[in-house]
Parts: C-alpha cells; structure tokens; sequence
C-alpha cells in the first residue's frame, strides 16, 4: 500500500503576483544588496528580460523577482521549510521596497515522484486510480503499444481556488544524465509516476497580514492528506 513518504518532492515553486510593482525600474539595485545583506547565502545572478535571477546553491533554491511578479523555488527536498522561511523573508524585502500593497494572485506548485521498477508498473500506478477514468481500450484503438500516459484535470474548489493536476509517466533511461549529484538522481528516478499539482487563487489579496509561508502551508497539507486518494 502506498505512503505519503514513498513520494518524492522533486521541486516546489511559491509565486506571488502583484500588478503595480513598478517601482522595480528605480529599486532593483537597491533590492539586491538588500536580498545580498539579509540573506548572505543568496547570490545574484544575472537580470534578463525584466527579471531579477537570483541562486541559493547552499540550499539548492533559485528566485527571481520583477515589476509584476516574486518567484521562489527549492529542489531536490525532503520537506518544504526552507521554501517557507525563504519566501517570507523575499517577500517582506520586496513588498517593502517596492511598496506593494495587494497581491492579485497567488500559487503554490509541488512535483511530486513516485519511483516504479518499471514502466509497466508506472502504468498500473496511473490506472488503478481511475482520476481520469482512463479506457485502456479507447486508448489503443490506433495501436496496442502505449508510449506515454500524461493526463491534466483542472477544477475549482472553496474560496475560488483553482487545482490544475497533472499526472505522467517518467521514463528517462534513454536521456543522458548530466548531472551525477546524488541528490539529483535520487530524487529524478529513471522511471516512475509524476505528480504535478498548482494550486492557485486569482484574487485581490492585501499584503499587510499575508503570510507567504502559511499560504504554503495550508497548500501543501491539504495536498499532502489528498494525494494517495488519486491512487
């Protein structure tokens, strides 16, 4: 039977939008020896196309920031508390410093992998859930060999929150694995299910009183108690 602790968190992204950041033009230098002062394990990268890149090696988390939007991702992770400190903390910087008042939506994406033994057992995964009411015989019926199961489910629940689920087979024994990290190969097993759930709200938010890491929370704990009911 399956756990909730067989599941993988491959990476985790909290994004925050806002629609008059514009004071991103005037502060972002200010910004960055700000992020640089506070948070020493942090580096910034490069700005492209509007955005502020910034990289935590340390932790293995990446952010950017711009004048409409504040991202923050962690990977490779056995539990999301680094994620939530780290959010709180970007956006206490940036709401400050550019002088947001209100957010205009707010997300939280998890990945999560299942590692199979085969692809024949990713697929018995995928199927003995039936979330998608999958007809294997509809399926086949321009030919028996399937290659790839990838199946979205979008749906609005309580308080305007919107779940977008995508479910997949992994396969990636054909690819090259460039990356020989331990912690990279354990948590992007060569086979298995993966699990790809945004959980969002589109929604004039008031930043005084928002916690980032509380949104994360909750998201992540009702996602955590739902998960092995899709299977």
């Amino acid at each position: 039977m399956l756990a909730y602790k067989d599941f993988l968190i491959n990476q985790a992204v909290c994004e925050l939008r806002y629609p008059k950041g514009h004071r991103y033009w005037d502060k972002t230098g200010e910004t960055i020896c700000k992020i640089e002062d506070e948070l020493p394990e942090w580096n910034w990268e490069r700005l492209d196309g509007g955005k502020t890149f910034l990289k935590n090696k340390k932790l293995k988390m990446e952010a950017f920031f711009s004048w409409d939007r504040l991202w923050v991702k962690q990977s490779c992770t056995d539990n999301l508390n680094q994620l939530k400190i780290n959010c709180d903390l970007f956006s206490k910087i940036i709401f400050s410093n550019f002088n947001i008042k209100e957010l205009s939506r707010i997300g939280f994406r998890i990945w999560h992998v299942l590692p199979c033994q085969s692809i024949e057992e990713s697929e018995k995964v995928i199927g003995k859930g039936r979330i998608f009411d999958a007809d294997l015989g509809k399926q086949k019926l321009l030919g028996d060999k399937i290659l790839a199961k990838d199946y979205t489910l979008v749906i609005e629940g309580e308080d305007n929150f919107k779940f977008r689920i995508a479910v997949a087979g992994v396969d990636r024994k054909s690819d090259p694995i460039l990356d020989k990290d331990k912690d990279f190969l354990k948590y992007n097993p060569l086979i298995g299910v993966l699990v790809d759930i945004d959980s969002f709200k589109v929604a004039s938010i008031k930043t005084e009183g928002f916690s980032a890491s509380d949104f994360i929370q909750k998201s992540s704990k009702r996602l955590e108690n739902n998960l092995l009911k899709f299977f």
